[in-house]
């Protein structure tokens, strides 16, 4: 059996500033490290890999949180408390700013088609925390288009609100499987009231979703046994 191992000298710099910008604009990569010590470590540009070591790095979780409310600002808190890296839209400056949202690594202080910059993110998670049904609609026309899924995608509102926004998009031809995997109304039931712990709720549920949990009480094995 062979480790291989490497010292990366200054040759390699572009290299590590390719796998950055990559990894900021929220793509995945494959790094090949050649076993041949006249090789350098490149990125995976075909599908044929000889002798090498194969890694494949994937970008941190990102959380798109549309509407830049009071529940967007404690969410961005929470969720990049959770290791999410955070992305704000709304088109109101006054709402999304460095201020309001200092963990946020971008601000779309611009209308809702801006989100198709993110089009390439292929860890993002979505919170529509939005101040109206007309935004919320705007939002998920978009998010319905990706050519790469979401890996969540959660709207805020009540059962009212949420079942007005889902009958619209259906009539306007909306894959109907593709809606019944928005959680909305969003968030895990913890009896939340406050902006606080609703955040916490919806960070809640990113986690269950990210981490593949079941969002029952650790405790309920020790009470059926």
């Amino acid at each position: 059996m062979r480790v291989w191992l490497e010292r990366w000298t200054s040759r390699e710099l572009p290299l590590v500033e390719a796998i950055l910008d990559r990894l900021q604009s929220g793509q995945s990569l494959t790094l090949i490290t050649p076993f041949d010590c006249d090789r350098s470590p490149h990125l995976l540009k075909k599908d044929a890999v000889d002798r090498a070591f194969v890694e494949t790095i994937e970008p941190p979780p990102t959380l798109l949180i549309v509407g830049a409310g009071h529940v967007g600002e404690q969410l961005a808190k929470a969720a990049n408390f959770a290791g999410f890296q955070i992305i704000v839209q709304d088109d109101r400056p006054a709402w999304a700013n460095p201020q309001r949202y200092p963990q946020a690594v971008q601000i779309l202080a611009e209308s809702i088609d801006s989100i198709d910059r993110l089009a390439d993110y292929s860890q993002l998670y979505v919170a529509l925390v939005t101040r109206g049904y007309q935004y919320d609609l705007s939002a998920l026309e978009r998010l319905m288009q990706r050519q790469k899924p979401c890996r969540y995608i959660g709207m805020i509102g009540s059962e009212k609100r949420v079942k007005q926004v889902i009958s619209t998009l259906e009539k306007s031809g909306v894959d109907a499987t593709k809606l019944r995997l928005i959680y909305a109304p969003i968030g895990l039931d913890i009896g939340a009231l406050t902006p606080e712990e609703i955040a916490i709720s919806i960070t809640a549920e990113l986690i269950l979703v990210r981490r593949s949990g079941t969002g029952r009480s650790l405790s309920e094995r020790l009470r059926t046994n």
